[in-house]
């Protein structure tokens, strides 16, 4: 990991796959390297919206620009209630980029 965050000096934002049991871990050998703002797309990794938005939280102390996939794409009502309360933006799933914006997306989401 750290050899990877090494070969993003010529970039000034660092983006991040996570989703996985060790996500805490890998920002964290990132902060060990760098403090260059991250963006962090969580792949629909996270599978309860509690935990995703203590992860966004946590993320929001450790300079984090923004979330992308935080949940599954079925768990609307979860997705819309981590949007009313997550200190950080967050887009959800690419249906977000078709006409009309389902609740619980970010609206221009450019989500990939």
């Amino acid at each position: 990991v750290r050899k990877k965050v090494e070969e993003t000096s010529p970039y000034n934002v660092i983006k991040v796959k996570m989703g996985l049991d060790n996500d805490k871990e890998l920002v964290e050998i990132i902060r060990s390297v760098t403090d260059k703002p991250l963006c962090v797309d969580a792949n629909q990794g996270w599978k309860d919206k509690e935990k995703a938005l203590e992860m966004i939280e946590w993320l929001s102390e450790r300079n984090t620009l923004f979330v992308e996939q935080p949940l599954p794409k079925e768990m609307i009502d979860e997705t819309a209630w981590i949007r009313e309360r997550s200190p950080l933006p967050t887009s959800f799933y690419n249906g977000c980029r078709t006409s009309g914006v389902p609740r619980g997306c970010t609206t221009g989401s450019t989500s990939s």
